[in-house]
């Protein structure tokens, strides 16, 4: 239940629109929604539609105009303390991506210099965060015969082959060789050998 404090209603109406009690608001980083919303028309329509001097009972307490306009402002400064801070932290990381392509170009210059001075294998490397390149080990004999075993086994066991034995697989150039074609025989149904073979046309016949 309302109560008013200033005497009459008209008096009031004057200040419920220019009048009145007002809290400065920052402009949000991005529209607002959800709760920081209803916050912000909530505060709007008692700026706008409780005259000035007005106290409202709520919750069995007596609250007024003033009171209720600084609670729920000190509620979306809140929210404003985030817009700034989002807008620094928006500078800043647009300023570190502007830097990025000049920061990646120095540290392969930095990062080569120190490998060629240093050397690709030496321990030194680590302290900057790069890896030594490792000397492959020497293995023994009987170590190289344990991979040649396990070589061969998983040769067998995924069925593949070496280079020799693939290259029998592989197709070369087409080569394709022709031979004498054979003639259909005129009589007696067959077919007579080629010319150039025995019983064919163009050998002399063989004497009995």
């Amino acid at each position: 239940m309302a109560t008013s404090n200033a005497g009459s209603k008209g008096s009031n109406a004057g200040n419920t629109a220019g009048g009145g009690q007002s809290t400065p608001q920052s402009t949000a980083v991005v529209a607002p929604k959800g709760f920081r919303l209803a916050l912000q028309q909530m505060l709007q329509g008692w700026q706008t539609a409780i005259p000035d001097g007005s106290a409202l009972t709520i919750n069995g307490s007596s609250m007024d105009k003033a009171a209720v306009v600084t609670l729920l402002g000190g509620y979306l400064a809140a929210y404003t303390a985030l817009d700034a801070e989002a807008l620094t932290h928006k500078a800043a990381h647009m300023a570190v991506r502007e830097q990025l392509t000049a920061a990646h170009a120095s540290y392969i210059l930095f990062k080569d210099g120190i490998i060629a001075f240093l050397g690709r294998g030496s321990p030194l490397l680590a302290q900057f965060g790069l890896k030594p390149k490792r000397k492959p080990a020497t293995l023994t004999a009987e170590q190289m015969l344990v991979r040649v075993a396990k070589s061969i086994a998983t040769r067998k066991l995924r069925h593949t082959q070496g280079p020799r034995q693939k290259a029998g697989l592989k197709s070369g150039p087409l080569q394709v060789t022709i031979g004498p074609a054979a003639v259909p025989a005129h009589a007696g149904g067959g077919l007579t050998a080629a010319p150039g073979e025995p019983g064919g046309a163009g050998t002399p016949p063989v004497s009995k």
